[in-house]
């Protein structure tokens, strides 16, 4: 009894050496737990007196308007387009795009060392989409040159001038095709995520790419395609990959799994279907000014996080938003579930399908 005594007072409770010992310990701290009967009454009142908010309107100043620029030109001969607008206050709700009108829109190409080459695009307001300019039918860009947008004609800001300048990345030299192959219960979505919901270890298409990645650093973006249909491409959807992963683990685009649409998600797609990979070869500055934007975009943690801010682009005059320029491969495949899935390259390369005609300018 000394002993549990002597433990009890060092401690603050005995071992139950005892089945006395152990009610009596219990009685004693239920009676150490109780609160006096005045204590009870006050603690609505104390509750009350921290649960008091008052709604305050406060007036923030509007920023000054800046020139916004989105567009850019490709390799394929076709219509691009350049979309001009300005910026709008910061919690503005319900706001309309304020398109630009009536600007001077023209695209320089320059050489690799940075000589005009004579090849000059005006681009021209389209008349049923305000702030809309795009260039002739036929313009196309070419690997290894580089682009300037001039922008005039414009008051808005502290510019009226602006320029642009987007070097065109070669692109990689050999994309042979992809395969839609079924899978089941699949626990992973692809080397990037995949257009399906939460859940994991369900069905879809995983599509397989088969390329060469020349040696180097190279960016990418990844388009997915059904039917014809683009998917995902928004600045906020679309894959973004550089080639870390590819170089360090000599894989190569052999096979590597893409994209998996899942046959639960949105985009579900059925045998049969032309599923397909448009890939974009961008530079470096337009890769990091994606990653920056989706940042901004999704937002980030209040506590930690710092203040929202305009993401960095390549306009001059203090405009916001990127010019780019980039190379395109796109290859399809059908849906076909007999079709046995690759394991980066695992035993089929040369892909099995034939390897599909390359543009080259």
């Amino acid at each position: 009894m000394r002993f549990f005594n002597i433990f009890k007072g060092r401690f603050g409770f005995a071992p139950f050496d005892s089945a006395q010992g152990a009610r009596n310990t219990v009685a004693e701290r239920s009676r150490s737990h109780r609160l006096p009967i005045k204590s009870l009454y006050l603690l609505p009142l104390t509750f009350c007196l921290f649960s008091c908010t008052e709604e305050i309107d406060i007036t923030l100043k509007s920023s000054y308007k800046r020139l916004v620029v989105d567009g850019g030109i490709g390799i394929d001969p076709g219509v691009h387009t350049v979309i001009l607008s300005t910026t709008v206050d910061y919690f503005a709700t319900n706001a309309e795009i304020p398109y630009v009108s009536d600007a001077d829109v023209t695209i320089t190409e320059f050489n690799e060392t940075m000589q005009p080459t004579g090849r000059l695009f005006r681009l021209l307001e389209n008349s049923t989409k305000k702030g809309h300019y795009e260039t002739a039918p036929d313009v196309f860009g070419k690997q290894g040159h580089t682009y300037r947008l001039n922008i005039s004609n414009v008051n808005i800001g502290k510019a009226t001038h602006y320029t642009a300048d987007a070097f065109f990345p070669y692109i990689a030299e050999q994309i042979d095709s992809v395969r839609a192959v079924w899978w089941t219960n699949l626990l992973w979505s692809g080397i990037l995520g995949g257009l399906q919901d939460t859940a994991r270890g369900r069905n879809g298409w995983n599509i397989e790419l088969f390329a060469d990645d020349p040696e180097g650093e190279n960016y990418y973006i990844f388009i997915t395609y059904k039917n014809g249909v683009p998917l995902n491409d928004t600045l906020t959807r679309f894959l973004l990959l550089d080639n870390t992963l590819i170089d360090q683990n000599m894989i190569g685009l052999r096979g590597i799994p893409i994209e998996f649409i899942s046959d639960s998600s949105w985009a579900a797609a059925k045998e049969g279907d032309t599923l397909g990979l448009e890939i974009r070869s961008i530079s470096k500055d337009y890769y990091r000014y994606i990653l920056e934007f989706r940042t901004v975009y999704g937002g980030s943690n209040p506590m930690f996080g710092g203040a929202p801010a305009n993401v960095r682009g390549n306009v001059s005059g203090g405009a916001i938003g990127y010019f780019w320029a980039y190379g395109n491969r796109k290859a399809f495949d059908i849906a076909d579930r007999s079709k046995r899935p690759t394991v980066f390259g695992g035993g089929y390369w040369p892909p099995p399908n034939p390897p599909k005609q390359i543009i080259r300018r």
